[in-house]
């Protein structure tokens, strides 16, 4: 089971397709805006580093969680002097002309923040959207609902409990996060991968 936080809290879990009353239904575009936690990013190559994999798997699961698995990828990115993407921008295209539009840098300070956008209806989950605390549900009509709830610790002890849970019940994957989707969102980072040109040594 991967440890992705985003797949295990409460509340991500509500973002599934067709877990939620009004928004989801009518899903047009996930977007995801990111940047590192503290400490300096890991640009090194022999350690897999890179805006990419360092931090792009975090908003490329969210999308598989909230609209599935892609019909089409298309990635574009900027390279630093080590040899590893900077800066990487991902569209993620869905069936019902729906998509999935992910930003992901180490260079430049991006608000950290998410967006579900339906027909109807829009969720922006505030700063530290993979671990979120809060929330904001736009209708169209202009109505606004905001939700705040509080997470013990950093929002990790999901992950934590949820392996905990299926190592009691004799479980050889989470259904929370099984392995054909670990697989698919690898699969969608590898063909991001392929489009930017991004390699490693030994490879």
């Amino acid at each position: 089971m991967d440890a992705l936080p985003a797949a295990h809290g409460p509340r991500p879990r509500a973002a599934r397709p067709g877990a939620s009353r009004r928004c989801p239904s009518g899903q047009r575009r996930a977007r995801r805006l990111v940047r590192e936690g503290p400490g300096p990013p890991d640009v090194r190559p022999h350690l897999g580093g890179g805006a990419l994999l360092d931090l792009g798997v975090y908003p490329v699961s969210f999308a598989s969680m909230v609209l599935g698995d892609p019909s089409n990828v298309h990635g574009t990115a900027q390279f630093g002097d080590t040899g590893v993407d900077g800066q990487t921008a991902v569209v993620l295209q869905y069936e019902q002309g729906r998509q999935a539009v992910i930003a992901t840098s180490m260079e430049a300070w991006l608000p950290n923040q998410a967006s579900i956008s339906g027909t109807d209806a829009r969720i922006d989950v505030d700063f530290m959207w993979f671990t979120p605390k809060s929330f904001t549900l736009t209708e169209r009509t202009g109505a606004v609902e905001r939700y705040d709830f509080p997470v013990t610790g950093n929002g990790l002890r999901f992950q934590t409990e949820e392996v905990a849970r299926c190592v009691r019940e004799g479980l050889l994957e989470s259904p929370v996060m099984p392995l054909d989707e670990s697989c698919q969102i690898m699969g969608t980072m590898d063909e991001v991968r392929a489009q930017i040109g991004l390699r490693y040594p030994g490879e």
